[in-house]
């Protein structure tokens, strides 16, 4: 199986081969623990994140229309279960006051200040949008639906070659950026 490319182990992997198996999570496993890992999660929650994208999978596979797009799927997976995780904590998180401590605790809402200067962005930005051109507002747009388009539905709709998708999209967030007066180390 270590030698076996990757359409024929997710055939065999579909098949029940628990060969299979082993060597996807042999082949991939340290990047859904590496995704995970960047998320700052405990390692409890790495692990959990890595075991349900791995249960995921397993429920998904079939439905997988090209077995070469894997890796992507296990990082987009892997992503939206850290981001469902960060959240569940957020909210779970206990709320106790230091000992000594008349403040309440910093659950990461933000201030009112934090607040206000966020909306101040938020109208900048969309400001800024709204004075690009035509096919980076396209771009753009398309970019930011739920639930996400791949570069590939994003380039048929767009009459664009699936390789300048990458570039272009860099090249109106960077347009976006000027317009806004944001730099790159602010976004």
């Amino acid at each position: 199986m270590e030698d076996a490319d990757l359409p024929a182990l997710v055939a065999a992997a579909i098949a029940g081969g628990r060969g299979a198996w082993e060597e996807l999570v042999r082949r991939f496993g340290r990047l859904v623990w590496a995704i995970a890992r960047s998320y700052r999660l405990s390692q409890q929650d790495v692990e959990d994140v890595s075991q349900t994208v791995w249960l995921q999978l397993s429920i998904s596979l079939r439905q997988l229309r090209d077995p070469d797009a894997l890796p992507g799927w296990l990082v987009t997976a892997t992503r939206r279960e850290c981001i469902r995780f960060a959240h569940k904590a957020k909210w779970e998180r206990p709320s106790e006051f230091v000992s000594g401590s008349n403040d309440p605790p910093d659950l990461g809402e933000p201030t009112p200040e934090e607040e206000a200067l966020r909306s101040d962005l938020r109208r900048e930005v969309r400001a800024a949008f709204e004075r690009l051109g035509d096919r980076c507002r396209q771009l753009l747009s398309l970019l930011v639906v739920d639930p996400p388009m791949t570069y590939r539905a994003i380039g048929a709709a767009l009459d664009m070659p699936l390789g300048s998708v990458g570039p272009t999209r860099g090249r109106c967030l960077d347009e976006l950026r000027k317009l806004s007066g944001l730099s790159s180390t602010d976004s």
